[in-house]
C-alpha cells in the first residue's frame, strides 16, 4: 500500500495528536472540585455512551478522515498506452450566405451541428476551433475537451454573421500560423463555397503550407435567398433578390492537397466517414505513448467508517446539543449518499433497466426508468417520448419530443416523429408542417409516403366536413320549408272555418222566428187559439141536426161507412182539407232546406251523412199548429 498525497498526512497528523491530547487529558470543571468517587454517587448519566468512549470515537472518525485525505492506494504496476490522436483544426463558415434556409432550420445551424458530429466521430485527437467570413479568429486552442468544444460551438450565433464575403485567404493565413508547429497539419472547412478567385489563391497558401484540407459542404445546389439580419432577401441596387448557391468547387482543392471533401447529410454517418478517412490516411504516424499507472483507491473504506463512528459520536451528545448532532448527521448524509456524483454513477443501471424494459415492450416501466434519470438531456427525451407514443399517451410524447431538440438526436427522425403524433390525432395541418421540416433535413421515402397520405387524409377530412355542413343545410331547409307548408295549410283552413261560420251565421240568422227559438208561428184567421181539435164549421142549413158519431177504428163497421157513394159518409170540407195541404208543403220546405244546409256542414268531414226518411208515414197536423221538421 502506498499514499498518493503523503504531504497531506504530515500536515494533518501534528495538530490533530496536540488536539486529541488536550482533549483526553482535560478534566470538567465539576470534576476538579469534587472527588471521583462522590461523583459517582452524585451523577445520573444516561447518555448512551460514557464521555470518555464518546470523545475517542470521534477522535478516531476523525483520523480516519485525515488519512483519506492521504489516498491510500494499493499498486498494481504501470501499463504503456499508445496515443492516436491526431491534431487538427475545424474552421467555420459565419458569412451572409449561412443565414439561407435551403436546408433546416438554416445552414449555420445545420453546419454546427455537423461539427458537433465530428468531434464525437474523434474522441482521441485534439481540435481547434476558428471561424471566419471577411476575418478569421480562433475559438478555442487546441484541446480533447470535446464538452468545452461543444459548448464554445452553441455560443456562435447568428450575431455572428457578417454580410460581407467569405475570404479564404485570411483563413488560410491564420491556419498557417497555428498548424505550424504540427504534424500532419490538417484543416477541416465548414462551408457553402465561395468565390473562385478566393479559393485559387486559398489553394496556393495550403500547397505552400503543405496542409491538407478536408471540406464539409453545406446547403444545395438550387439554392435560396440571402437573408439579412431582420430574416429579409437582400435585394441587389437593381432590385433582384440576391441568390446563394453550393459550390463544389473546395472538393477539387481538397483533393489536390491531399485530402478530401464530401456534401453533408443527415445522420451521423458522413461525419463518422470523414472521421475515418482522416485517420486512414495518416494511421502511420506515431503519436507518443504515455504510461498509466494501475491501482485500487482505499480511501473511500476509510470514509465510509469515519462517518458511521461520526454518527455514533453525535448521537451520544446531551440532549441540549441533539439538534446541533442531527442537522450535522443531515449534512453528513447529503453529500455522502445524495450528491450528483452519485447519481451519474448509477445512471448507466436504470438505462439499462429501461432497455430491457422496452424490448420486453413494458413500457410503462420504461417511462418509470428514464423519468428517474437526473439529467433530461435531448437523448433520454427521445427516447422517452418513444416509450410514450407506443404506450398511447400521445399528448406526452408530443411534449417530450417538442423537448429532445439538439445533442446527437436525429433532427429529420424528431420532426418525423412529431408528424406522426399529429396524425394519430388527425390534426392533419400540423402533421403535413412536421413532415415538410423533416424533409428540409433529410429527403427519406418514409416520411415522403406519409406526407402524401396526410395530404390524403386531409382532402378526406374536407369533403367530410363539407357533406356534413351541406346535409345539415339541407335539413334545416326541409324543416323551414315543412314548417311553412304547416303553417300556409293551418292558415288556410282557418279561413275556411271562418267562412263557413260566417255562413252559418248568416243562415241562422235568416230563419223564421219558429225554428229553434220556441215561438208559435201565427195562426190563422179560422183556428181559434188554444184548439186542437178544432172542427170544420157546418154548411149553411145544417145547423140543429144532430151529427152522426164516427167509426172507431179497429171498427167493423166504419169500412162500410167509409166507402164512397154510400149514405152516411162524413165528407171533409174543402177549406179545412186546402189548410192542411198547404201546412204539409211548407213543413217539406223546410225539412229540403235543413237537408241541404246539413250536406253542406258534412260536406268538409269524410262520412256519410244519415238521411232522415220521411216516406210512408205521414205527420198528423191536425193536433198540433206548431211545425217541426223532424
Amino acid at each position: 500500500m502506498s499514499w498518493v498525497h503523503p504531504y497531506l498526512l504530515l500536515i494533518m497528523l501534528v495538530p490533530f495528536v496536540i488536539f486529541a491530547g488536550l482533549v483526553l487529558t482535560n478534566r470538567e470543571g465539576v470534576a476538579r472540585v469534587f472527588d471521583t468517587a462522590v461523583l459517582k454517587r452524585l451523577r445520573v448519566d444516561g447518555d448512551v455512551l460514557p464521555v470518555r468512549v464518546r470523545n475517542f470515537v470521534l477522535l478516531f472518525a476523525v483520523l480516519l478522515m485525515i488519512l483519506a485525505l492521504g489516498r491510500p492506494v494499493i499498486e498494481h504496476g504501470e501499463r504503456t498506452v499508445a496515443l492516436k490522436g491526431l491534431d487538427a483544426m475545424v474552421a467555420l463558415d459565419i458569412s451572409g450566405s449561412m443565414r439561407s434556409r435551403d436546408i433546416y432550420p438554416n445552414r449555420l445551424v445545420f453546419a454546427k451541428r455537423k461539427i458537433g458530429q465530428l468531434l464525437d466521430a474523434m474522441p482521441g485527437d485534439e481540435i481547434s476551433l476558428a471561424a471566419f467570413a471577411h476575418a478569421a479568429f480562433m475559438l478555442a486552442p487546441f484541446t480533447t475537451d470535446k464538452a468545452a468544444l461543444k459548448q464554445i460551438l452553441d455560443g456562435v450565433d447568428e450575431s455572428y454573421i457578417n454580410l460581407a464575403s467569405t475570404n479564404f485567404e485570411a483563413l488560410g493565413d491564420l491556419a498557417t500560423t497555428f498548424l505550424e508547429k504540427k504534424k500532419p497539419k490538417i484543416l477541416i472547412v465548414v462551408t457553402d463555397g465561395g468565390d473562385p478567385k478566393a479559393l485559387a489563391s486559398f489553394q496556393t497558401i495550403l500547397e505552400e503550407a503543405n496542409i491538407t484540407l478536408y471540406g464539409v459542404l453545406v446547403g444545395t445546389e438550387k439554392g435560396a435567398p440571402v437573408l439579412d439580419q431582420n430574416n429579409r432577401p437582400v435585394t441587389s441596387p437593381q432590385g433582384t433578390i440576391a441568390i446563394t448557391q453550393r459550390n463544389d468547387t473546395l472538393k477539387s482543392i481538397a483533393q489536390k492537397t491531399g485530402g478530401d471533401a464530401l456534401i453533408a447529410g443527415n445522420g451521423k454517418s458522413d461525419m463518422q466517414h470523414l472521421a475515418d478517412m482522416i485517420h486512414a490516411k495518416f494511421n502511420t504516424q506515431k503519436q507518443g505513448n504515455i504510461k498509466v499507472k494501475e491501482r485500487t483507491e482505499l480511501f473511500v473504506y476509510l470514509l465510509a467508517v469515519a462517518t458511521f463512528l461520526l454518527l455514533l459520536g453525535l448521537m451520544s451528545l446531551p440532549k441540549k446539543s441533539t439538534h446541533v448532532s442531527l442537522l450535522f448527521s443531515f449534512f453528513i448524509f447529503h453529500f455522502s449518499f445524495f450528491t450528483p456524483a452519485h447519481a451519474g454513477l448509477t445512471d448507466f443501471k436504470i438505462i439499462q433497466t429501461a432497455q430491457d424494459a422496452y424490448k420486453a415492450k413494458d413500457y410503462n416501466r420504461t417511462i418509470h426508468a428514464l423519468n428517474r434519470l437526473d439529467s433530461p438531456s435531448p437523448e433520454r427525451n427521445f427516447d422517452l417520448g418513444d416509450a410514450y407514443y407506443k404506450s398511447g399517451q400521445l399528448d406526452a410524447a408530443l411534449r417530450t419530443w417538442k423537448r429532445a431538440k439538439g445533442g446527437d438526436v436525429d433532427e429529420e427522425k424528431r420532426l418525423h416523429n412529431i408528424g406522426n403524433v399529429y396524425f394519430k390525432k388527425k390534426q392533419y395541418d400540423h402533421a403535413i408542417t412536421a413532415y415538410e421540416n423533416a424533409l428540409k433535413v433529410h429527403d427519406d421515402p418514409d416520411t415522403r409516403f406519409n406526407l402524401e397520405l396526410a395530404k390524403k387524409m386531409k382532402k378526406k377530412q374536407e369533403q367530410k366536413k363539407k357533406q356534413k355542413q351541406k346535409k345539415k343545410q339541407q335539413k334545416k331547409q326541409k324543416n323551414k320549408n315543412k314548417n311553412k307548408k304547416n303553417k300556409n295549410k293551418k292558415n288556410k283552413n282557418k279561413k275556411q272555418h271562418n267562412k263557413k261560420n260566417q255562413k252559418n251565421n248568416k243562415k241562422h240568422s235568416q230563419k223564421k222566428p219558429n225554428d229553434k227559438q220556441g215561438k208559435q208561428p201565427k195562426k190563422k184567421p179560422q183556428d181559434k187559439p188554444g184548439d186542437k181539435n178544432q172542427k170544420p164549421k157546418d154548411k149553411p142549413g145544417q145547423q140543429g141536426k144532430k151529427k152522426k158519431p164516427e167509426p172507431k177504428k179497429g171498427d167493423k163497421k166504419s169500412k162500410a161507412s167509409a166507402k164512397p157513394g154510400k149514405k152516411g159518409q162524413k165528407k171533409k170540407p174543402k177549406k179545412a182539407q186546402g189548410a192542411s195541404r198547404a201546412k204539409q208543403q211548407r213543413a217539406q220546405k223546410i225539412r229540403a232546406k235543413e237537408i241541404k244546409r246539413l250536406m253542406k256542414q258534412l260536406k268538409g268531414k269524410k262520412m256519410q251523412p244519415k238521411l232522415y226518411q220521411f216516406v210512408g208515414k205521414k205527420r198528423d197536423t191536425s193536433k198540433n199548429n206548431t211545425i217541426n221538421p223532424w
